[in-house]
Order: structure tokens, then sequence, then C-alpha cells
């Protein structure tokens, strides 16, 4: 692949999907889904994140939430290692900010197909300084997103391309050909090591649709979720016009009359001071109205550009 030097990150991106898309390693169809383990016991994800619950009412659920990532559950690993790698800079502070653990479980959930532990994964590397990491990880998040387009990780399209320019704004290293040949060999090798468990993780949340490892979550057959609009909300924000994509998910609890009940913070990148301006976008969303449904549940991630 020839690349100029002032070849524009989304273009990039774009080439390099490509030339993954042709490679014998992601021409092989998936082996299968090696699916979350049955959840020993269940814990409450709004809890975990809620900062008005006192630490003391939250420690069961946070030794639960381990126990279910330990078991093999994707959504855990990414909500554990969310949590380590935030620390105190998340808004419910349930977890010192550890690096080495937050990427033993954002890589758990990563290489299972979740793309926003991958975005994570890749944070944490560059926090930690690890600069090449990090890009191969953003790289390699680009790549599947646009090879297995889906309606969430297109809300955060942004976000992803500004993760990359950072990673190779991190390398600190004037962006030859023979570089990005490099990085390129770098993704290849990520792709062929775990592209298999990748895509069929991918493929398989899309039928599960569940927020959590928990077998008590909401059955998105009966109770279907679907977003029908959103209300008008005007984000206020000191940010410059011209300051990089923010991304935040949260977790959503919907009434049945298909309003926002409660939106809570669960990740966020690069920082936090993005939570408030989309948190009210968050709460403005509106869903099907479903009479006689439970407190449904969603994961909405949002970018603020």
């Amino acid at each position: 692949m020839t690349v100029e030097k002032d070849m524009p990150v989304k273009c990039f991106v774009a080439a390099m999907v490509f030339c993954l898309a042709t490679s014998p390693a992601l021409a092989q169809a998936p082996s299968g889904v090696d699916g979350a383990a049955q959840a020993p016991r269940c814990y409450d994800i709004a809890r975990v994140v809620d900062p008005t619950v006192p630490a003391a009412l939250v420690a069961e659920d946070i030794a639960t939430l381990r126990a279910v990532a330990e078991s093999g559950s994707r959504p855990a690993a990414y909500l554990l290692g969310t949590l380590y790698r935030l620390g105190p800079s998340h808004p419910a502070k349930r977890l010192p900010q550890d690096p080495e653990q937050a990427d033993r479980w954002l890589r758990q959930a990563a290489v299972a197909g979740d793309l926003n532990a991958m975005a994570g994964l890749a944070e944490n590397a560059l926090a930690q300084g690890r600069a090449r990491e990090g890009l191969v990880l953003a790289l390699a998040r680009a790549h599947y997103a646009m090879n297995h387009p889906d309606p969430q990780h297109r809300k955060v399209l942004a976000y992803g391309a500004d993760l990359v320019r950072r990673g190779f704004e991190a390398l600190g290293e004037p962006r030859t050909e023979a570089l990005e040949a490099e990085v390129l060999a770098d993704v290849q090798a990520f792709v062929s090591e775990w592209g298999d468990g990748i895509v069929a993780g991918i493929l398989a949340s899309r039928e599960t649709k569940r927020v959590s490892g928990c077998p008590g979550d909401i059955d998105d057959a009966r109770w279907p979720l679907e977003i029908r609009g959103v209300s008008s909300v005007l984000l206020r924000s000191d940010r410059a016009p011209d300051a990089a994509p923010h991304f935040a998910m949260f977790h959503l609890v919907v009434r049945p009359d298909g309003r926002v009940a409660r939106a809570l913070a669960v990740d966020f990148s690069p920082g936090p001071e993005v939570i408030r301006p989309l948190k009210r976008s968050a709460e403005g969303m509106i869903f099907n109205k479903l009479e006689g449904a439970p407190p449904r549940r969603a994961l909405l991630p949002l970018t603020m550009q």
C-alpha cells in the first residue's frame, strides 16, 4: 500500500481496512463463539455506576462483577476494566486506577468482540506511554467497526478516527511510508491472532443484545427497545470549536412510555468533561412505547464533536 505522508487519518484507516479485508486471516469463516459462561450470580450495573449509591452498598455488586468477569462474561470484563482504567475520575469512583488490571479485563472483552473495550484498551495504552500498541489497537478497532457496521459504532466514528490520530501523534515520529507499513503489519498480526474470536463475538452480541452478563437481563425479544427520536437538547460547552471528539457510554433505564428515566455514565474518553453535556442528550432520547413493560435497559454510546 502506498501512503502519502500527509494522507488524512480517515483515508489511511480506509486504505488499511481494504488491505486487511483482502488478507487470508479475515477470509476464514468465524470458528464459533466461546460465549460468556453462565454467570454465577447477578450484579446491578446501574447500582455499580450510580455515584449516589454509597460504596458500602455496592461492595457485593463489585465482588459479583469480578466473579462474573472471571467466568468469561464479556460485558462484565468491559465494565470491570473500565472502572480500573478510569479509577477516581469515574463519577462513581468504585475502584482505584490500575492500568495493569485495566489491561487485563479490557483485553479479555476486546478479543471477544467488544469494540468499546478495544477503544478503552487503546486509551489505556496511550495513557501509559505505549504509543505503538495504542495505535495498533485504535486501527484494529476502526477496521472491525468499518467491516462490521453497527448503528452504535456509527455514532462514534469521529471519536474512532480521532483515536487513530492521537495514536500517530503519540508516536512522535514523522509519518513516513515505512512507518505506516510497519504499523499496518502490526495490525495484520493482531487480526491474524485474534480475528476469528473478535468477529464471532461481534456477530453474537447482535443476537443476545444484553447490557450485562447477568441471566436476569431484560428479554429484548419480548420487550424490544428502539430509538424513535430525541428531544431538542441544547448542548452548552466551553470546548473550542476545533476540539477533539469526545465519547461517553451511558446506561439507560427507559420507562414504558419510551422516555429515559435515568442516564448513568459507564465509560468516557478521553476526559470526564464530556459527561455533563452528553448526559442531557442521552436523557432526551425517545424510545418505543410498550405498555406494561418493566424498566428496559440499554447501553448508549454518544460523541460530542
